[in-house]
């Protein structure tokens, strides 16, 4: 590792565990509330800066559905395994977990390409 860049990358940490704190203090209001998609958010904000050097605040932004998309998909994957009538991609295609499933996939691939094409822009931005 070279120094640069892993001073590179503790800014980006320290940014998003900012926004993360900024967040989560205008969430709090005196009750208790699950933290975990706070969370998600704040690691996907780190890794799409640090890999895709993204611009976005992830965090802050509004839409962004891709931490509980993934989790979904996870489920919806173990449900097919524990259901063997499911193990078919014929049968499972037709139902509507395996309808959501594909959605939700395609939702997901939609964001991956979204964070490729705003890296592409930057690449052409410095060029």
């Amino acid at each position: 590792f070279h120094t640069n860049n892993v001073e590179n990358q503790l800014n980006v940490f320290n940014n998003c565990f900012i926004v993360l704190s900024e967040v989560l203090e205008k969430r709090c209001g005196g009750e208790t509330f699950n933290i975990d998609p706070y969370i998600h958010r704040c690691l996907l904000d780190i890794v799409c800066k640090i890999f895709a050097s993204s611009r976005t605040d992830i965090q802050l932004k509004e839409g962004v559905t891709y931490p509980e998309d993934v989790r979904l998909v996870t489920q919806l994957t173990n449900y097919r395994f524990a259901k063997i009538w499911l193990h078919s991609d014929f049968i499972f295609n037709q139902t509507a977990a395996g309808r959501l499933k594909k959605a939700t996939i395609n939702e997901i691939l939609d964001f991956g390409l979204d964070v490729i094409r705003e890296r592409r822009e930057i690449l052409s931005e410095v060029q």
